[in-house]
């Protein structure tokens, strides 16, 4: 993870070997970090994150959703356990689970 703070934006960068997101306070801070990357190394157009680390992203109006089926599928068809039977999972319904102050 890297960051840079000015006075006009803030930018977080986190990379994962060839993963990268790019996060920042506005638009000029996300320009200028591309910008300056491409500069310096030879790297891929970066375009609006769809999937990272197996994790798909999707955009809604003012939020992101994240969901890891395409991982999950992924795996499962990798070891070719698709066709699993589903199993409840016991869940003890008078214990609390979230703390109140």
């Amino acid at each position: 993870m890297y960051s840079k703070f000015t006075k006009d934006f803030g930018v977080i960068i986190y990379l994962y070997i060839d993963d990268m997101l790019i996060f920042s306070t506005n638009m000029v801070g996300i320009v200028e970090t591309k910008r300056y990357l491409i500069s310096i190394f030879k790297i891929k157009y970066l375009y609006e994150v769809d999937t990272i680390l197996g994790i798909k992203v999707k955009k809604h109006s003012s939020s992101y959703a994240l969901n890891q089926s395409y991982y999950i599928e992924k795996m499962l068809n990798k070891f070719k356990h698709l066709n699993i039977k589903e199993a409840n999972t016991p869940f003890n319904l008078s214990h609390p689970t979230s703390r109140r102050p």
